[in-house]
């Protein structure tokens, strides 16, 4: 530690989350107040690495206190878990000083990695690499080894016969990858000591909570102080798991394991393909959800209509379960509206599907103004679930809200209209005065009946005006005449259908006389006359029509 504040500033009282970790004799090496100091040199290598893993926080190794780091695992406190390891594995809890060559040299060549790594960023005085090359370049005889042999079995006696039983080694074993709805199992090691001189207790942490967990709560049935068991992994469970063990003699030690981060796989379901259909029996809903293979599979289905649920079991109802793929409401009626909504829930969570069912709705344009003589059509807009079952047009002359009767759509003024419940369209072919003023269309489906919004019909149109005058074309002699004829239509009325001429009551083109008489057009409906006589005196007339109606103007021609 580059320096000792963390370990001056602890409260060094028996009942501290701290001086419970350690003994009661290494507790009086660190509990010297300031401004004294502890004699550092005394702390042996597991109070040492006790005080840096609890005081020590940038010095967490990569995988984690109390786990061998890899071999790639680089940082300061992976070589510090090393150093741990090989203390414990090869000194403090071995049973033989023996070893094999190639095992010496293979922690030999570790250990002195190790060295030169924690050398470089440390301002110990002490150059441990130089007394490492030291020992390595120590000449050894027989004797030598057989006066060192002895030296470390009696160390290595005198040792265990100091410290008593060893700090007891914990180690959490586990899948960190379940799949949600399998069971979840941490088991727990516990080396050089006795597991039942300890209380264990479990926790689960996510985040910066940090939770005790009920063993006895059903969840957790099947653990003990061995093992975890999560019987059924849900998406809640993810978090970090570990195991303390501590004990009221010797200071109250309390030791920590390794964390397991729990995370569950999987999938919730998905709706796929869900349709409305009614029949004798009712309204169905036909529906299919889907779950990957291997994933977990759906363990609940609910029905609730407006947030109520709803009971399948009784007559009203039927379906509706894991197996069943459809629900039907019998005998519905309009107490049937409102939203239905399907739920299924696997370990990893829901899905919910809304079905809303109500009488259904047409909407028509509110006005509709067309040209006397045109085609009229009529195309609401129908929204319904479940689908509609029929549909009639109804027409009042009278009232907007009363007097209205059904349309016999295949009167043949109404050709190309149809009672198609999903597309009704009403035609009207040649719309005239008397198909004023109001229409609407009454539709229904098995929940009830609603009539759409009441549409006003407004025709519009006049009959053509008509002038007439004339002119002499040439004044000499064999003369002809031009009678000039003006036709004006009106707006919003329908053009002119034809026009005519006539002399004292007969049509021009039925008159003898070739090539006298040549009409124009509808844009220009004058009348030239050639080779005026006096036979041409008489009335003429220049009659105009449209769809609405017929005008006409005379002119009399004298002698």
């Amino acid at each position: 530690m580059k320096s000792a504040k963390g370990l001056w500033g602890a409260k060094w009282t028996e009942n501290s989350w701290l001086a419970k970790m350690i003994k009661h004799d290494q507790l009086k090496k660190c509990s010297v107040l300031p401004p004294g100091q502890p004699i550092y040199k005394e702390f042996d290598v597991s109070l040492l690495y006790t005080l840096i893993r609890n005081l020590c926080s940038s010095f967490k190794p990569t995988q984690g206190w109390g786990t061998e780091p890899k071999t790639t695992d680089m940082q300061d406190g992976d070589d510090i878990e090393r150093l741990r390891l090989f203390r414990n594995n090869y000194y403090g809890h071995a049973d033989s000083t023996k070893l094999p060559d190639g095992d010496f040299e293979n922690l030999w060549k570790e250990l002195k990695s190790v060295i030169k790594r924690l050398q470089t960023k440390t301002w110990c005085k002490t150059n441990y690499e130089e007394e490492l090359k030291k020992v390595e370049n120590q000449r050894f005889t027989s004797r030598n080894l057989e006066m060192y042999k002895s030296y470390l079995e009696v160390t290595l006696r005198l040792w265990k016969q100091a410290e008593g039983k060893d700090d007891p080694e914990v180690s959490l074993r586990g899948s960190n990858e379940v799949l949600c709805g399998n069971k979840a199992r941490f088991e727990l090691e516990v080396k050089h000591a006795d597991p039942t001189d300890y209380k264990v207790t479990w926790y689960k942490s996510k985040g910066k909570s940090k939770e005790q967990i009920e063993t006895r709560d059903e969840k957790y049935i099947g653990s003990s102080d061995e093992q975890l068991i999560i019987n059924v992994v849900c998406i809640e469970d993810e978090g970090y798991y570990e195991a303390d063990l501590s004990r009221e003699s010797n200071g109250n030690t309390l030791i920590v394991s390794n964390k397991i981060h729990l995370i569950p796989k999987g999938e919730k379901p998905h709706f796929e393909e869900c349709k409305v259909t009614t029949g004798r029996e009712g309204i169905t809903i036909h529906y299919n959800y889907r779950v990957p293979e291997k994933l977990p599979k759906v363990q609940e289905i609910k029905w609730t209509k407006n947030g109520a649920q709803l009971d399948c079991g009784g007559d009203k109802y039927k379906g509706g379960g894991l197996n069943d793929k459809s629900f039907t409401i019998t005998s519905p009626a309009e107490d049937d509206r409102g939203t239905y909504s399907c739920t299924v829930r696997n370990p990893v969570g829901s899905e919910t599907k809304n079905f809303e069912f109500d009488v259904p709705k047409a909407t028509i344009p509110t006005i509709l103004t067309v040209c006397y003589g045109s085609e009229t059509i009529f195309n609401p807009e129908v929204v319904s679930c479940p689908l509609p079952d029929g549909v009639r047009w109804q027409k009042s002359k009278f009232d907007e809200n009363e007097r209205f009767e059904c349309i016999d759509i295949n009167e043949a003024k109404y050709f190309g209209s149809c009672l198609d419940p999903e597309s009704p369209k009403l035609v009207i072919t040649k719309s005239t005065f008397e198909d004023m003023p109001y229409y609407r269309l009454l539709i229904w489906n098995k929940i009830g009946e609603r009539y759409s919004n009441t549409t006003h019909l407004n025709v519009t149109g006049r009959a053509p005006h008509v002038s007439t005058g004339h002119e002499i074309k040439d004044i000499v002699k064999p003369w002809s005449l031009r009678l000039i004829g003006k036709v004006f239509v009106y707006d919003q009325s329908p053009t002119i259908d034809t026009f005519y001429w006539t002399k004292d009551g007969k049509k021009i083109k039925n008159l003898e006389g070739g090539d006298k008489y040549s009409e124009g057009s509808t844009e220009d409906p004058s009348l030239f006359i050639q080779n005026v006589n006096p036979h041409d005196v008489g009335t003429y007339r220049l009659t105009a029509i449209n769809a609405v109606g017929s005008n006409e103007s005379n002119i009399v021609l004298g002698k």
